[in-house]
């Protein structure tokens, strides 16, 4: 990963931060999200880089039918500590954000079924902690850079049913590792979930479905992946991520180009133990499931943005971990 100039990186960071508070303004709250944490000095917890690469793409190429452009930025922040399913202290209020700037194109393959998928995240990764030394300091180290880049090939069938729209896909990918995983701090490596990249060769295989009639969009998407040992001996668990969404048209009555729409849905992630050089790691894998309220707008037939939160209603972690906090995102989709 090439080294950034420094004053590129500060407006880089002036641009993300401004379109993380637009997000929350659009959004009224503060909510609760997923993403992992295994900080040298704290437990695991059970998601892992499929949060940045291959989840909440939006308004999908399979609901849009054609070929287009997707920025999404999202931003999280991991800092309860959990035994199981029960919330437990966190005195010293350490914690770990993450800021996700990613890119997806995806191309439908001209009188086919098949539309092909490229996600490229920007990472922004950082940690509380404490020095080796056991003082008080908190210390943040701080890693940034392209992610692992992930390829997948969606394969899609339209029909009609009692008036109603239905699109059925499936999709197999793969993530490669593409990201930079020797970042340090202090004189040694980083975490591994501090790194921009995993290091592993992952591959992911989903299925999804979408009905559609009137005012209402129903949509049922699954994804596996299939994890691959990493930089230096770490295995994440193979895992498995599930979500049923609503979509409301809210304006205008009838049909047209430009319309808001209220969305909703539930899902939830189940992920497998790490490993680390083959040994199990008992503090890491779990399960989430969550509620997303959020809104979409389209513009005009070509552009169009959503937004959504992620509240988690029920984690089980493994061993002690540290869990959820909060989960914005947003996105724009230029169709072309």
């Amino acid at each position: 990963m090439p080294v950034l100039v420094l004053p590129f990186k500060g407006m880089c960071f002036f641009i993300m931060k401004s379109i993380i508070v637009s997000v929350c303004i659009l959004l009224c709250s503060v909510v609760s999200v997923s993403a992992q944490w295994c900080n040298i000095h704290l437990p695991a917890s059970p998601l892992s880089e499929c949060d940045y690469c291959e989840c909440s793409q939006g308004l999908t190429a399979l609901e849009a039918g054609g070929s287009g452009i997707r920025y999404e930025v999202r931003s999280l922040l991991l800092g309860s500590k959990y035994e199981g399913s029960n919330s437990i202290p966190n005195p010293d209020n350490l914690h770990e954000s993450y800021l996700t700037n990613q890119f997806t194109f995806f191309y439908r393959f001209t009188e086919t079924p098949l539309t092909a998928v490229v996600n490229v995240p920007y990472v922004v990764r950082t940690a509380s902690d404490f020095p080796e030394d056991g003082g008080t300091k908190i210390v943040s180290p701080s890693a940034n850079g392209f992610g692992d880049l992930s390829l997948m090939l969606r394969a899609s069938d339209q029909t009609s049913w009692d008036d109603a729209l239905v699109v059925l896909s499936a999709t197999a990918g793969v993530k490669l590792p593409t990201g930079r995983t020797d970042r340090q701090f202090a004189g040694e490596y980083m975490d591994i979930d501090l790194q921009p990249g995993s290091g592993s060769t992952d591959w992911l295989a989903g299925v999804g479905a979408i009905w559609s009639r009137e005012r209402w969009t129903v949509g049922i998407n699954a994804l596996a992946g299939f994890t691959g040992t990493g930089a230096r001996g770490h295995r994440y668990g193979n895992y498995a991520n599930a979500d049923v969404g609503a979509r409301f048209r809210l304006l205008p009555d009838e049909a047209a180009s430009t319309a808001l729409f209220l969305t909703f849905a539930f899902g939830g992630e189940i992920r497998a133990k790490e490993t680390q050089d083959g040994t199990t790691i008992d503090d890491s894998g779990g399960s989430i499931f969550f509620v997303a309220p959020g809104l979409r707008i389209h513009f005009n037939d070509a552009l169009s943005f959503d937004a959504r939160a992620e509240i988690p209603v029920r984690q089980y972690l493994n061993g002690e971990q540290f869990g959820q906090s909060y989960r914005l995102a947003g996105g724009v989709q230029w169709m072309l």
